[in-house]
């Protein structure tokens, strides 16, 4: 007890000082932006309910446009923007940087990776890896470890599987099962019905 009484005027101390600290501030804000808690509304930023660098915990409604650092649950409205999801985006228009999840609607966009995700609609593009499924008319991605099924269906780099009218890779390893089956490499050629190589 005596050495609890002692260290307590030294860390009673210390504490102003920590929380002063404008380098300690600004690096809890990066990693923690405000959070917008239960339901958030837009119309087009900033007419939209916590700022552009704010992340919602809840439900976001985007009427007709709204965006946030993050969302976590529920992201539904006609253009949906997110730098980060971490549950399910339903819209005309989905964009996200990465996201855990499902993005479902006509098009959905991620600029970094789908991590244990889907992307459903008629138009799927991921700029980096999608690691789960994409299913849709048009599928693209840069890294594939996963499912592809639609009728045009691109990744450069395959692992996994691709079921389409046309399946297109620049680096096989897995199936490809459509009419057209194309390993697009110098000596590779497209094959019918099935390509397989591990």
């Amino acid at each position: 007890m005596k050495r609890l009484a002692l260290l307590l005027p030294l860390v009673l101390a210390a504490t102003p000082a920590l929380a002063e600290d404008p380098a300690t501030n600004a690096e809890t804000e990066d990693r923690y932006p405000p959070i917008v808690p239960v339901l958030a509304v837009g119309i087009f930023p900033p007419l939209q309910i916590g700022s552009e660098d704010a992340s919602v915990l809840g439900v976001r409604l985007s009427l007709p446009y709204a965006k946030h650092a993050g969302v976590i649950g529920i992201d539904a409205g006609v253009v949906n923007d997110a730098g980060y999801l971490a549950g399910v985006q339903i819209g005309l228009v989905n964009l996200a940087e990465e996201f855990h999840g499902l993005q479902l609607g006509v098009f959905n966009y991620s600029e970094g990776d789908v991590l244990g995700g889907a992307q459903i609609g008629l138009f799927n593009k991921c700029d980096h890896g999608v690691y789960g499924l994409q299913a849709g008319l048009i599928n693209f991605c840069n890294r594939l470890e996963g499912v592809q099924i639609g009728l045009i269906n691109t990744a450069e780099r395959l692992e996994g599987f691709q079921l389409g009218l046309i399946n297109m890779t620049s680096s096989l390893y897995g199936v490809q099962l459509g009419a057209a089956n194309m390993e697009m490499c110098e000596d590779c050629i497209a094959l019918p019905f099935l390509n397989v190589r591990f």
